[in-house]
């Protein structure tokens, strides 16, 4: 295994729809604490070794990455770019 970075993107803000903000607020008082989330030191497949900027991988049970701009073939960071749902969870919870 080798050494990589994830940085997980959720949404910037809290409110869906920015335009309802509660008078006397502004948008700071609506961004998101987990708007990202960088893991370090997490291990991948050592075939990941090769990954190419801007290619797209899926991690199983987490998303869908792409190789960041600023990675190095020593220092690889991965971006999720779409989160996949976790359906057991929302089963079990059914049940």
């Amino acid at each position: 295994a080798i050494p990589v970075e994830l940085r997980l993107y959720d949404r910037l803000f809290t409110l869906a729809d920015m335009s309802n903000m509660e008078e006397g607020k502004t948008y700071q008082d609506y961004l998101n604490p987990n708007s990202l989330i960088v893991k370090q030191n997490c291990l991948a497949e050592e075939n990941l070794q090769e990954a190419k900027i801007g290619e797209h991988y899926q991690f199983l049970r987490i998303g869908y990455f792409n190789v960041d701009y600023s990675s190095k073939p020593e220092a690889l960071i991965f971006n999720r770019i779409v989160d996949l749902k976790d359906s057991w969870a929302k089963l079990s919870k059914k049940i």
